[in-house]
């Protein structure tokens, strides 16, 4: 990396339960891995309450150190009502403390995925890149500022590219970087049987599993139906397993399924965890919804990936999305939407294993080319490339 000094601001609570904390975490640290000896990296990130108390480097297991630098901001988000209003009060006093701090920095390159930081920073004169993971039915002055105000826009799929065009911003000015993974943190040693014993999972049944927020529009709901639609008498073979999700989500589930002992809710579970539940599962599911763009268009979820690397056979919705990566040589694509269609597949899936394996194991091939540091070395090239020639 020629660039010298590279300031990531992110306008998130670290460390946090959700996934765009491990996507900051990795890219900084793949940032790191490939940057030159005296350049300088910094995250710059709210002071905001957390009941998290490891460092973000312990939380996420970061290989490489970096500073990480909290800014003051007014964060009311824990309190129970209003949450879109406290949302606003936080972010906009965050802007303003990240204003008055890198007021006179000079030769910086600054990146988010926050627009308001991005418009903000683009009035301030500064060299920003705005990273993209969704797009409004109906584009604000923010956005539009923010979208023609940055250098360069990094949008996360081909969706998100063509839904940039479509509102007036130059092709030359886009570059897509899908989200990534740490394969050798999901291709583990660990047999199966082991890690079912680390985790106190059965060893006699097939495990039918989701990782990842319990969101609507991540589908989780009609995998939930799946499960509680699966024929009785093949439920003593198998369990359904759901992990990850807010407090008030995973109570949502759990109550919904009392007496039902062929589905485990098991909740959040620490990050550095998850390679042993997907290395223990039989099968994999993503069954994002078609009802919403950001899933149907826009997304490419950094559990795609890590399902890829788990080597194990993978069920996703056939969405536009999700095609940009998958397709019926490395995955099963089912209707969206259809709980049915979810349990056919599965098992059609379960009738030969072994023929599941093949397209399993190209899966796992291929996401070796999502990796973080090809991620970052994409990013950095299109980044030095617009910076250069002055675009």
């Amino acid at each position: 990396m020629t660039i010298k000094n590279f300031i990531y601001i992110a306008n998130v609570r670290l460390p946090t339960e959700k996934a765009h904390g491990i996507q900051i975490m990795q890219m900084l640290s793949a940032l790191v891995s490939n940057a030159s000896p005296d350049a300088r990296t910094r995250l710059v990130i709210p002071r905001r309450v957390n009941k998290i108390t490891q460092s973000p480097f312990e939380y996420y297991g970061s290989r490489s150190d970096f500073q990480i630098k909290k800014l003051p901001c007014l964060d009311l988000m824990f309190l129970p009502a209003f949450k879109s209003c406290w949302f606003w009060i936080e972010s906009v006093s965050f802007a303003f403390f990240a204003t008055i701090y890198f007021l006179f920095e000079r030769g910086a390159v600054f990146y988010t995925r926050d627009a308001l930081i991005a418009a903000v920073f683009f009035l301030l004169g500064k060299v920003v890149f705005y990273e993209i993971h969704d797009l409004p039915d109906r584009a604000s002055f923010l956005h539009k500022l923010a979208w023609e105000g940055s250098r360069g826009l990094v949008a996360i799929s081909d969706g998100l590219r063509k839904g940039l065009m479509e509102r007036g911003i130059d092709e030359k000015k886009i570059i897509v970087a899908r989200d990534a993974v740490d394969v050798g943190k999901f291709d583990i040693r660990e047999s199966q049987s082991e890690c079912r014993k680390k985790l106190a999972l059965p060893l006699d049944k097939k495990i039918i599993l989701y990782s990842g927020h319990l969101y609507t529009w991540k589908g989780a709901d009609v995998l939930l139906q799946a499960a509680r639609a699966f024929p009785f008498i093949k439920r003593s073979e198998i369990l359904f397993v759901f992990v990850g999700g807010t407090d008030e989500d995973v109570a949502r589930f759990r109550g919904s399924v009392a007496g039902l002992p062929h589905i485990l809710i098991a909740g959040h579970r620490p990050h550095q965890e998850i390679p042993f539940w997907l290395k223990a599962a039989d099968i994999l599911v993503m069954p994002n919804s078609a009802k919403e763009d950001i899933s149907r268009l826009y997304t490419s979820p950094m559990k795609l990936f890590e399902y890829m690397a788990a080597g194990r056979p993978i069920i996703v919705s056939d969405t536009p999305s999700l095609r940009e990566v998958l397709n019926e040589n490395n995955a099963w694509l089912v209707r969206p939407d259809d709980p049915d269609a979810i349990v056919n597949c599965i098992l059609d899936i379960l009738d030969d294993l072994n023929k599941a394996d093949v397209r399993a194991k190209r899966a796992q091939a291929e996401a070796r080319e999502y990796t973080w540091d090809k991620r970052v070395i994409h990013i950095l090239s299109f980044v030095e490339d617009l910076i250069k020639h002055g675009a």
